[in-house]
């Protein structure tokens, strides 16, 4: 968001900044409607959803207007919401029965900041 925001609208950090409240809006509502819907055994279903936010990432090349922005970004948001709830509880489920719940969320979360760093340096590296 913070790259594109100073691209497509020429935003300053803090203003882009502000676009990544408006996502993690739209992923808070998404995490909630997601939470109060979706059942373990559906989790799988939701997996389209990525697809959909990939195009729709996509898509973000042509909005050059913060009045198209917003909305789109929230609804990216909540789209992502709605993904990782059921796709972290499915994993829980599955870890827990493969290893134990503590270890199973210990390994998610190495997994998650190991991705992290490992993008965050693919990143810093593509900029120079």
């Amino acid at each position: 968001v913070l790259a594109w925001a100073a691209a497509a609208l020429s935003y300053n950090t803090t203003q882009a900044s502000a676009l990544t409240g408006v996502v993690a809006i739209g992923t808070a509502v998404g995490a909630v409607v997601a939470s109060m819907r979706m059942r373990l055994d559906m989790a799988t279903k939701v997996i389209p959803l990525g697809i959909a936010m990939g195009v729709l990432l996509i898509l973000m090349v042509f909005i050059k207007s913060i009045w198209i922005a917003i909305p789109f970004l929230i609804l990216l948001g909540g789209l992502g919401g709605y993904l990782v709830v059921p796709m972290n509880a499915l994993l829980q489920h599955r870890g827990h029965n493969l290893m134990g719940a503590g270890r199973s969320i210990a390994v998610q979360n190495f997994n998650e900041q190991a991705a992290i760093l490992g993008l965050g340096a693919f990143y810093s590296l593509s900029l120079k």
